[in-house]
């Protein structure tokens, strides 16, 4: 199979690509505002905040 029929939108992987697209986003969410709202009435600092917090400007990428 060739890779662009593979990969195009309806081909063989569009369902998958499509999950880990639903995925990614729920992931960068971080359990939605309500999660982040108790995350900061707690005081605390959410897993991007912690990470900018510890690495250089610019050294991570997700």
């Amino acid at each position: 199979m060739r890779w662009d029929a593979a990969f195009a939108p309806g081909g063989a992987w569009a369902a998958e690509l499509a999950e880990l697209q639903a995925r990614r986003a729920s992931a960068q969410a971080m359990g939605g505002p309500e999660a982040l709202a108790r995350f900061r009435a707690g005081g605390r600092l959410n897993a991007r905040e912690r990470i900018a917090a510890l690495v250089d400007a610019g050294s991570f990428h997700e």
